[in-house]
């Protein structure tokens, strides 16, 4: 795979650089929601699993054999999608736009093979909301991952706090069954 995912995604690239501030406010205005009950509520439900998270920049991924040096372990994990400058001040802004995990179903899958779907364009073009956003903001994309060895019930329910807890804009489903009703009216 030579850049086969920039090819893909750069495609409209221009028009979100557009030198038209009206036209890159339309273009890159997205809604977050900041709740800070729901912060407090789903880090106490994250906050006891011992996640110690690793990040790479996506487009720093030319080919997926990279991606195997990056992630050398065959162990089921956690997985977000961030956006932020590649030089932060005081480590902000960011935001997660979408989290996954691997090894559902007990199939016990790889992280990194999970990852490198989305360097798939089969793959990639099955998430609409995530390939847009990989789009605008490709070069500011980094994905941030976790080796997790739990079941995958255990798995779904670190996923589905960090869901809460972040909120994120491309996840559809999910979320905690306490948040389904708000998340479809958001």
């Amino acid at each position: 795979m030579n850049k086969i995912t920039f090819d893909i995604l750069d495609k409209d690239f221009s028009e979100w650089c557009s030198p038209d501030f009206d036209k890159r406010k339309r273009n890159y205005q997205e809604s977050i929601l900041l709740d800070v009950r729901n912060w407090n509520h789903y880090y106490s439900k994250v906050s006891s699993y011992n996640l110690n998270w690793s990040e790479f920049k996506y487009d720093s991924i030319v080919n997926t054999s990279k991606l195997d040096a990056i992630i050398d372990k065959d162990y089921t994990g956690i997985y977000m999608f961030i956006i932020k400058p590649n030089d932060p001040i005081y480590d902000c802004p960011k935001n997660v736009f979408y989290i996954g995990i691997s090894g559902e179903n007990n199939r016990n899958r790889p992280v990194r093979d999970r990852i490198k779907d989305y360097f798939q364009h089969s793959k990639l073009k099955k998430r609409d909301a995530v390939m847009r956003l990989l789009g605008k903001y490709f070069r500011n994309v980094y994905v941030a991952y976790t080796y997790c060895v739990e079941p995958t019930i255990i798995l779904k329910e670190i996923e589905s706090s960090l869901i809460g807890f972040f909120y994120p804009i491309c996840n559809k489903d999910d979320f905690p069954v306490e948040l389904k009703v708000e998340q479809k009216a958001f």
